[in-house]
């Protein structure tokens, strides 16, 4: 069942966590303050350190993707949330962290993550984008909300960070 509502009130406190986080320090992944000698918030630390995109992060790791996504970017990331990996076909996410079904792995969330930075308005004036594994994603503004290939819904638009955006997403995506 979808309750949108629920992903928006979650994830809205997150974004709001995150931001505090950015501006007054609180943990070591962003150091003492934003803007400081420290190290900055990356697309790694934040999905990291959000509950919200645990199992996402749990699988960028497996297929190797972390690196990348710690390095200077520009990324956007449409980074399926815990809900989104729980509605998968039973038995599916095992198998996708299983060691044989790494390229296969690489290859879905290579689906999620575009080279550059658009925020969810730039989104939402392309009728297509090309991600990392070079497949084109269709983007339509579907009664306020951006739908992606047609399926996958955005729940949470424009967490800024510093190399690169991350926008929630309700899906996985598979191939088109």
């Amino acid at each position: 069942m979808s309750r949108p509502w629920v992903y928006k009130a979650r994830f809205g406190m997150v974004a709001l966590s995150l931001i505090w986080c950015m501006l007054w320090g609180s943990g070591p992944a962003w150091g003492a303050s934003y803007g400081s000698s420290t190290k900055r918030m990356t697309i790694v630390d934040a999905l990291g350190s959000i509950d919200y995109f645990s199992r996402f992060y749990a699988a960028l790791d497996t297929a190797g993707l972390l690196p990348l996504l710690a390095g200077q970017g520009p990324y956007t990331v449409l980074a399926p949330s815990n809900d989104a990996f729980l509605e998968l076909a039973e038995g599916t996410w095992n198998d996708l962290l299983k060691p044989e079904n790494r390229r296969r792995l690489k290859k879905i969330l290579s689906r999620h993550i575009i080279t550059g930075r658009l925020m969810g308005f730039e989104l939402g004036k392309s009728e297509t984008v090309k991600t990392l594994g070079g497949e084109a994603l269709r983007i339509k503004n579907d009664k306020g909300s951006l739908l992606i290939n047609g399926r996958g819904r955005l729940l949470e638009t424009d967490i800024v960070i510093h190399n690169g955006i991350i926008h929630a997403l309700d899906r996985v995506l598979f191939a088109n």
